[in-house]
């Protein structure tokens, strides 16, 4: 019986501090057990995922995808269905035919409320696309012509995409700067993980 008590509320908080010395393995129990104590399954859903991108930092791919699929069975939140199609992405857990589109069609659903997470998962889908040959390249134009029409909130540097040469069309002149690292990543930032105001 799942149950919403202080040990549940701390797990996660035990979990984290687990993290920040370097143990992923306990941050994964830790937050799978949170999860298995929780009612509610959009909180069950979010611990899950949280315990699978601590799961996947410890190069536990496989259990990074179950606990992936677990999270998104439970919760049809836009946000953290994107979360975990960008999981299954980085992971390739599937064929790009079907991971490529899944995290273009999440993160298209969550531009209005969270463009920066919505940036990348665009930005990883351009990577994964112009790395998997001239058959995903009109893709990537697409994904780039999405991301380049994204509506960041002000001062948020816009993420690069270092495009191949095969596809990509030069910048616009009026383009806004970009920088690698402005999307957040809810690999090093555990509060990107399906709790991000953006």
């Amino acid at each position: 019986m799942a149950l919403d008590t202080p040990v549940t509320r701390n797990s996660p908080g035990a979990a984290e501090r687990a993290r920040r010395r370097g143990g992923y393995g306990a941050v994964t129990a830790g937050y799978e057990r949170a999860a298995q104590l929780t009612s509610d399954p959009q909180a069950r859903a979010r611990r899950l995922l949280a315990a699978a991108v601590a799961a996947n930092d410890a190069g536990r791919q496989d259990r990074a995808l179950e606990l992936g699929d677990q999270a998104s069975g439970l919760s049809a939140d836009p946000l953290l269905q994107a979360d975990v199609a960008l999981l299954r992405l980085l992971n390739q857990a599937e064929d790009l035919h079907q991971s490529l589109p899944a995290a273009v069609a999440a993160a298209s659903a969550i531009e209005a409320q969270h463009p920066r997470r919505a940036a990348e998962v665009y930005t990883t889908a351009i990577t994964h696309a112009s790395a998997a040959g001239s058959d995903f390249h009109p893709l990537a134009r697409q994904i780039t012509a999405r991301l380049s029409e994204l509506r960041l909130p002000p001062g948020t540097m816009r993420p690069c995409t270092r495009p191949s040469p095969n596809w990509a069309s030069p910048p616009a002149r009026n383009s806004p700067p970009c920088s690698a690292g402005s999307a957040r990543n809810s690999r090093n930032d555990p509060s990107a993980v399906s709790t991000a105001g953006g």
